[in-house]
């Protein structure tokens, strides 16, 4: 739905789901030399009503917004792991906070150093 480096909206047009990219964030090489390998990476993720952005060790990876109607309110929170090639995923320090009401999610804007605010 959306890639690294990426600001996308994901929109239902006769019938059929289209993602529509809104910006670049960053350069998605840049973004993946800040993600940690064999080690822990902090990993945020934000989301509010139909909108969703990734930050990993403070970098913003990608911004979604999904525009279809059918958007559930509320749902399962669940870990992917992706099965090729073989892995082990690990997590620690699982915190889930409810959003306020009156609390926004930032304002993401593209930066020149290419990888996020």
């Amino acid at each position: 739905m959306c890639n690294r480096g990426l600001k996308t909206e994901l929109i239902r047009q006769g019938g059929k789901f289209q993602v529509k990219t809104i910006k670049r964030l960053g350069d998605s090489k840049q973004i993946q030399s800040k993600i940690k390998k064999e080690d822990w990476n902090d990993y945020h993720i934000l989301a509010k009503g139909n909108r969703i952005i990734h930050v990993i060790n403070g970098v913003v990876t990608c911004e979604f917004i999904d525009h279809d109607k059918h958007v559930r309110p509320s749902g399962v929170l669940a870990f992917q792991l992706h099965a090729v090639p073989p892995m082990t995923v690990q997590f620690r320090n699982v915190v889930y906070r409810v959003i306020a009401q009156d609390e926004s999610l930032p304002e993401i804007k593209p930066n020149t150093s290419g990888i996020g605010p």
